[in-house]
């Protein structure tokens, strides 16, 4: 029989207290590791949920100022919709929308109203909002969205006054030509059978081609856009603005550049890398507007109408020549035949707008030189060879038209006090050192030998030259674009 002392009691007692004491230790050690695990869990899910904010917030404003940028692409191409259809960003592991509503206001400030793109006036301002939301919410609480909003001037591109080039076949200029806009109007080109810019030139406009393509090579710049209808062939150190051909393609080789996007019907070939902005293949989109040499007729009683004198040399085309600088009030000659000036003809003053219609055309050669008499105060020049007497007869083509030809060569000096517009259904030729502001619409136009242009809009008297420009549209000045709330 075992004996259990009251040492022996107290040693067992205290051996079962100390086990208590380590498990109730180890428990709450265990509590406080899951707390700390929960705290950085918590922390881990937080870190990850500001991250994905931030990764959802920076799509959603690249999202909404790219909606932004479309709305002034589709204002650009003519078309003014109340609202451009919603679009979807992938941006993983969510899909960002993108809305866009339009608002247009005219001259007056109103409102204007919108059924699809027809809109009750003319508009001269916009002002576009988006939207962009995602697809997911990341954390708890309602999906997040950004808003951006921008204000643009709206004004039609090509219309009111015309080309500042306007060649009824190709447009050729085989040598240097510089083409600048007097501010108050885009100097464009339209070259109904195609562009053929093989040397040094550099047009601020657009240049639109309805029935042709282009060839661009050399140091051949156009600021604006190159619309044509068949293929763009571009060497090189070109430059364009952007390229569209609605059914051709791009070839792009050497140093030569697209500094925005490249839209084809086919496909971009070459140095795709040489285009700077997006390239878009197998485009469907309408050719450019065809439009045709327009009629300009002898019509007196309209410009007597506008307060000019009529005056009909009938074949005495040389003292044309005399009588067009005495004449002190705005006079119309007609010549049944041509006008020729060679030798040094310098320091010829107008004294007042002077029209000269002359059936055989025109040739100017050998340092010739004009101005206005009063340098403060410019005059009109209109030069003529008209496409028929009276109003445009039914079934009168251009194809048809033979007008006498224009020539301005050699040092033709014309000042800028002197604008000038030239109109003949035969050829235009403008080379060697010339100087001219004004516009030149011809069946055939060709350009050469350091020829600098500035066009301002001059269209002869009852004569619309505004027309449908090649591709409606509106040139969009931003006021402003910036993130709202």
């Amino acid at each position: 029989m075992m004996i259990v002392t009251a040492v022996q009691r107290r040693v067992r007692a205290g051996g079962e207290a100390e086990r208590g004491s380590t498990l109730v230790a180890a428990v709450a050690i265990g509590f406080i590791c899951m707390a700390l695990g929960s705290i950085v869990l918590a922390s881990a899910i937080g870190a990850g949920r500001d991250s994905g904010r931030d990764r959802q917030r920076t799509g959603q404003v690249h999202a909404a100022e790219a909606g932004v940028d479309r709305a002034y692409y589709t204002l650009q191409t003519g078309a003014t919709p109340c609202a451009v259809p919603a679009t979807s960003v992938g941006n993983s592991p969510d899909t960002t929308t993108v809305t866009t509503a339009i608002a247009y206001y005219d001259a007056n400030g109103v409102v204007l109203t919108c059924s699809g793109s027809a809109l009750s006036g003319v508009p001269v301002k916009a002002l576009i909002k988006t939207a962009s939301t995602s697809s997911n919410s990341v954390g708890p609480g309602p999906t997040s969205s950004r808003n951006m909003e921008s204000e643009v001037l709206l004004s039609p591109t090509g219309a009111g006054t015309g080309y500042a080039i306007f060649s009824y076949s190709a447009f050729n200029v085989p040598n240097s030509f510089n083409l600048t806009g007097d501010g108050a109007a885009s100097p464009d080109v339209y070259a109904r059978g195609g562009f053929n810019c093989t040397n040094s030139a550099t047009l601020e406009g657009s240049v639109f081609a309805a029935q042709g393509g282009a060839q661009v090579s050399n140091s051949c710049t156009v600021v604006g856009d190159l619309f044509v209808r068949d293929a763009v062939n571009q060497t090189g150190n070109s430059s364009l603005g952007s390229v569209r051909s609605s059914r051709g393609g791009l070839q792009i080789a050497n140093n030569s550049t697209v500094v925005r996007d490249a839209t084809v019907k086919t496909t971009v070939g070459g140095t795709r890398s040489s285009v700077k902005g997006t390239i878009r293949e197998n485009q469907t989109m309408a050719d450019p507007t065809d439009q045709p040499l327009p009629y300009i007729g002898y019509e007196p009683t309209k410009w007597q109408a506008s307060g000019f004198t009529i005056n009909n040399r009938g074949t005495d085309c040389e003292s044309i020549k005399t009588l067009m600088f005495q004449v002190t009030v705005p006079t119309v000659f007609y010549g049944n035949c041509s006008v020729n000036w060679s030798g040094n003809n310098k320091d010829l003053e107008l004294k007042t707008d002077v029209a000269l219609f002359l059936t055989g055309g025109l040739n100017i050669a050998n340092n010739f030189g004009m101005a206005s008499n009063n340098t403060s105060q410019s005059r009109k020049l209109w030069l003529i060879s008209p496409a028929g007497n009276g109003p445009e007869p039914a079934g009168w083509s251009p194809a048809s038209c033979s007008g006498g030809g224009i020539n301005l060569s050699n040092q033709t000096d014309i000042d800028r006090s002197v604008n000038v517009f030239l109109y003949t259904c035969g050829g235009i030729q403008a080379a060697n050192n010339s100087q001219f502001y004004g516009q030149i619409y011809g069946k055939q136009v060709t350009v050469s030998n350091a020829y600098n242009m500035t066009f301002v809009g001059l269209p002869p008297v009852g004569v619309d030259l505004g027309g449908a420009p090649a591709v409606p549209g509106y040139k969009v000045e931003v006021v402003y674009k910036r993130e709202t709330r």
